[in-house]
């Protein structure tokens, strides 16, 4: 599907735009020696070329593509001659009744289209709740996924949120997607003490796995970045990507990356960082210590 987008030059910025799609949707921008292009970005089965006063979208005819170019399109600062719409229409049209079907649907309103729960931790319990219709869920039931997989990053393994809900009864017959890439990540990041604490949690994990009834995923998936600084950059990207590979619910404690989680429509779990607190004193309260 190629699609053609016109620059509206009085709202447009192209380093807005750039950075956009690099932060949001993790595109990698490529060297370009081409004299009419100004940027050339690149993710999975899409390209995004930027000239002086269009831009190209080129992909496949999947679901993800469209919901790539539905959100350019919602972008007020980029329009479409007649052709070019007619294309997008088509492609809308095809789309039009599906499901994306990594959706979180609820069973007591009937909505399809979650993509976030955020995790409330009172002092003396916790509530795992839808974050449009505000409905509860119990996280030891089926979501209607494909399957249910959870993918947790560096935030939620360093400060042992895992364990600690899986301690107090949550995620039975899920799966844990524990990838390589973190592990590479840990260690060449993280310091001393953040090491200790992640190694410490993915034996918790592993202990924990007969007892309470659920799996350990080892995702195996190389870590192409050696430089310290880009790997700093790309973290999250590479991470969301594990995460729609893997069709996993993305479970983190930080803001910056559940933005971005939801703008790509994956679903995610949330727990803001000042409510672990609170986590930690349930768990006090059951049993001293975890």
């Amino acid at each position: 599907m190629n699609i053609t987008f016109f620059k509206n030059r009085s709202n447009f910025d192209e380093e807005t735009f750039i950075n956009f799609l690099i932060e949001n949707y993790g595109f990698i921008k490529q060297e370009n020696n081409h004299p009419t292009v100004i940027n050339f970005l690149k993710m999975d089965k899409v390209t995004i070329t930027t000239y002086n006063s269009k831009i190209l979208f080129q992909s496949d005819d999947s679901k993800s593509s469209f919901d790539l170019v539905n959100s350019l399109y919602n972008i007020n600062c980029l329009d479409m001659d007649d052709t070019n719409l007619s294309k997008f229409k088509d492609f809308q049209r095809k789309f039009k009744n599906t499901l994306n079907h990594n959706s979180l649907y609820c069973k007591d309103c009937s909505e399809k289209s979650n993509y976030l729960i955020n995790l409330d931790v009172s002092e003396n319990s916790l509530s795992f709740i839808f974050n449009n219709c505000h409905h509860e869920i119990e996280m030891n039931s089926q979501l209607l996924m494909v399957n249910n997989r959870i993918l947790p990053d560096l935030s939620v393994l360093q400060a042992r949120t895992l364990s600690k809900c899986i301690y107090l009864g949550y995620f039975k017959n899920f799966e844990i997607v524990i990838p390589s890439f973190l592990l590479d990540v840990v260690d060449k990041l993280s310091s001393k003490n953040g090491k200790k604490g992640i190694s410490n949690e993915i034996d918790t994990l592993r202990n924990y796995e007969n007892r309470y009834g659920f799996s350990i995923y080892n995702c195996h998936y190389e870590n192409p970045i050696f430089n310290k600084e880009i790997l700093e950059d790309r973290e999250d990207n590479i991470i969301l990507k594990l995460a729609h590979m893997t069709n996993s619910i993305l479970f983190t404690q930080d803001n910056i990356l559940k933005s971005k989680a939801i703008v790509q429509k994956r679903p995610t779990l949330y727990l803001d960082s000042e409510q672990s607190k609170n986590l930690k004193k349930i768990i006090e309260n059951e049993s001293g210590q975890i």
